[in-house]
């Protein structure tokens, strides 16, 4: 199976690189650019715009976030329906607020949160490509790696004074990479949650780091709404039944978590 992947990000690099081909980091503006290219079986779509250092970038640089998050999708989602080609599209999971009632957010619920122009981007796309019979859409949260980079969730807690408490589903980037490869195998179609089973909080993401480590962290834990930032952030609890149902499920959370933690402490200089 030829496989494209667009976008030289953090997760873009680790797809390719789990499926052994090279990062297109061409740059794609228009039809055109994308007809220029090879013509495989499969683009992975992993251009977009989270911003720099977070998601308040994207406040202030809403044409060239509303561009990369929804004109491109819908630009891949032309070109590989054009072509025959299968599109796997990268969504978020922060396109949802809460928990559900402690179910957990499937793909058959709307999203409920569009309070930052980010997220309100990434609803928006699914809106306007996820129906399509061609396009797989994957909603990963709050990326985690054992491998340290300055988008891995782990870097970014360890470099934060105030960590929020509260459950949130997470994904393992590793987890996420098997997990991706058998659904393409298997030409799946339509929206999943590429989370991790079971929900934590990033208290006990550092307490197991500390754990692990040995090395105490000052950091001070606070509630969601004493947050200081100028767009609102998603916490949330999705499903992850439907992974597991079409044999493409992640292990538990804390499973992947102890195995993730004793690799990058290997690897990080951190210093709390």
């Amino acid at each position: 199976m030829n496989i494209a992947v667009y976008g030289g990000g953090y997760l873009g690099g680790r797809i390719a690189s789990h499926m052994g081909v090279a990062c297109n980091i061409s740059r794609v503006e228009t039809r055109a650019d994308l007809e220029q290219g090879e013509r495989p079986d499969v683009i992975v779509n992993c251009i977009g715009k989270t911003g720099r250092p977070n998601v308040d970038w994207c406040e202030d640089h809403k044409e060239e976030t509303y561009f990369a998050n929804v004109t491109l999708a819908e630009l891949f989602a032309e070109h590989a329906r054009h072509h025959n080609i299968r599109l796997v599209h990268f969504s978020s999971g922060c396109i949802y607020e809460g928990d559900k009632d402690g179910s957990g957010f499937t793909e058959d619920d709307l999203p409920n949160f569009e309070g930052s122009f980010y997220s309100h981007t990434k609803a928006e796309a699914e809106r306007r490509i996820a129906h399509l019979p061609h396009v797989l859409t994957i909603r990963p949260r709050m990326p985690i790696s054992r491998l340290p980079a300055p988008r891995n969730l782990l870097n970014k807690l360890l470099s934060y004074k105030e960590i929020v408490v509260v459950k949130n589903s997470v994904t393992v980037v590793e987890d996420m990479l098997e997990s991706l490869a058998i659904l393409i195998a298997k030409d799946a179609t339509g929206i999943y949650n590429m989370v991790n089973r079971e929900p934590v909080t990033h208290q006990e993401i550092l307490s197991l780091y500390e754990a692990c480590t040995g090395a105490p962290l000052q950091k001070t834990y606070i509630h969601p709404e004493q947050l200081k930032v100028k767009a609102p952030r998603s916490n949330t609890i999705l499903s992850a039944d439907k992974l597991v149902r079409v044999g493409a499920g992640m292990p538990h959370t804390m499973e992947s978590l102890h195995r993730v933690m004793s690799a990058y402490a290997s690897q990080s200089s951190y210093v709390s």
